[in-house]
């Protein structure tokens, strides 16, 4: 009974020790979460890339090493796009998978305008407390299916000539960058900002011998007719807009996760866009047998068939001054971890190469292990453009 009794005691007293330790960890860092926030974040990041290389074994083929299945695949066999010939063939069945007539792309424009600045000061102190901000332009643009798109137009007080279109994908309003989006204000770069139009609005759609449907999800784009034109009309109607009224020395697109996807498929076929940053966008199809399959536009059979993801990273590197950088992070939880991009990235290098632009090429972000856009890659992202400018 004694024995029994102390080791009850004992147990007692090391729950008290550990749960007073986990305590004190708490308020360490919550202490260091108001002293200093990037060092708080800095902490967190190291120790979940910590956590996530060396105490999670049985993930080791989504994060750490390739999976046996990919280490053979003849990625060349794949490939399409091995020329200026071939991409810009590949260019035009592209086109014609988003329009059913592509001179379509060249005619529209935005539906309204308001000037924010004039009409909302609040807003802009709220967003702007650094005032780096001129003006901020609302764009809106609505499609034959009624779908709504709100893109934002900001131009910094001290403007440097070129233009950066950012768009968020799925994982929020644009609003929810602002750190990013100040970042290339204070460099001087106007910026174009998008949402998707799943956060901008879900339409209501009388769908034939279905009934009215709310598109609450991409894959109901398949009830209407030409549906990537709900990713792209917006985007190239905000890009005609201001290249109208504005002579950008260099237009440059940066897109997160879905957002990196309609960077990726925008920037193959309008080359106006002369550098493009997709970050945790895509990966090419025989990466996702086993995770990353994504939402259904990405899958889409007649994009695919146009120009598979290989291609299209070669076709936004193909032309005079275009470059893409693919940024992939390392330990995401959610997108195209892991290290699978040592299977194409090399080959795709080589070959944009000889598309008569400044090439294609990849930073593998592992400063985190989370679904974001980091420090490192806004680093990387500017330093690049000055390289390429």
């Amino acid at each position: 009974m004694k024995i029994i009794n102390r080791f009850y005691l004992f147990l007692g007293f090391f729950l008290v020790i550990f749960i007073s330790l986990l305590i004190l960890l708490w308020m360490i860092a919550n202490f260091i979460k108001i002293v200093d926030v990037s060092s708080y974040n800095y902490l967190r990041d190291e120790i979940r890339v910590f956590r996530t290389e060396y105490l999670r074994p049985s993930q080791k083929y989504r994060f750490t090493e390739l999976h046996p299945e990919f280490a053979n695949v003849d990625v060349n066999s794949i490939i399409r796009v091995i020329d200026i010939q071939s991409s810009n063939i590949s260019r035009r069945k592209l086109l014609d998978v988003i329009w059913n007539n592509a001179n379509d792309r060249h005619k529209l424009l935005p539906n309204n305008y308001v000037n924010i600045s004039e009409n909302a000061n609040h807003f802009i102190k709220k967003i702007d407390k650094d005032n780096l901000i001129k003006q901020i332009e609302e764009i809106q643009f609505v499609s034959k299916d009624s779908f709504f798109s709100k893109s934002y137009h900001f131009i910094p007080k001290k403007q440097n000539g070129s233009l950066i279109l950012f768009h968020s994908g799925n994982t929020g309003s644009f609003l929810k960058y602002m750190k990013s989006i100040k970042i290339f204000l204070e460099e001087g770069y106007d910026v174009l900002a998008f949402s998707m139009w799943i956060i901008d609005k879900q339409p209501e759609i009388s769908v034939n011998g279905s009934g009215v449907i709310k598109f609450r999800d991409h894959s109901f784009l398949k009830f209407i007719s030409e549906p990537l034109r709900i990713y792209f009309d917006p985007v190239v109607a905000g890009l005609n807009y201001l290249t109208k009224n504005n002579d950008y020395e260099k237009i440059i697109a940066v897109g997160f996760s879905g957002g990196g996807w309609v960077i990726t498929v925008l920037s193959a076929f309008d080359q106006r866009i002369k550098l493009s940053y997709p970050i945790a966008g895509s990966y090419p199809l025989y990466l996702r047998r086993f995770r990353d399959w994504s939402t259904w536009q990405e899958t889409f059979p007649p994009l695919l068939k146009a120009a598979n993801y290989l291609d299209l990273y070669l076709m936004s590197s193909e032309g005079q001054e275009r470059r893409q950088v693919q940024i992939l992070n390392k330990y995401d939880g959610c997108c195209y971890s892991g290290i699978g991009w040592t299977t194409y990235a090399s080959i795709i290098r080589d070959i944009s190469k000889n598309l008569g632009g400044n090439g294609w090429d990849i930073f593998i972000d592992d400063s985190h292990a989370d679904h974001k856009i980091s420090n490192d890659a806004i680093e990387f992202i500017l330093n690049d453009i000055n390289k390429y400018k």
